[in-house]
């Protein structure tokens, strides 16, 4: 290797150095920032809304939601009770059918 190639090659070695050295500090900058803590940020609803920003209709809304879902829990559970009640009332009729066809049954097999 010439002097001037062995130069260049120092040169390159040395920027590609200097420019790593300054993207590690540049990252560590980075991780410094992210561990600092960060002033709270809160949004200010009503002005993205341009209406005031009241609890109380929060609260109002909230239960009365509440208030629609536990009827709507209600009445699923009284049409499951309801459905129930027609099983069972099916089940022992399908039980009474069975029971009246094994006695047909045995009649008829004791028959001449």
């Amino acid at each position: 290797m010439d002097p001037e190639e062995l130069r260049r090659e120092i040169e390159f070695l040395l920027e590609r150095d200097t420019r790593f050295r300054d993207a590690i500090n540049a990252a560590k900058e980075i991780a410094r920032r992210l561990g600092e803590p960060r002033p709270h940020r809160s949004i200010n609803v009503h002005k993205l809304t341009d209406k005031p920003l009241n609890p109380a209709d929060s609260t109002a809304r909230f239960e009365a939601r509440a208030e629609a879902d536990r009827q709507k829990i209600r009445e699923a559970i009284n049409k499951l009770d309801a459905d129930n009640e027609v099983t069972r009332a099916l089940t022992e009729e399908v039980q009474r059918v069975i029971a009246a066809n094994q006695h047909s049954t045995k009649r008829e097999s004791k028959l001449p």
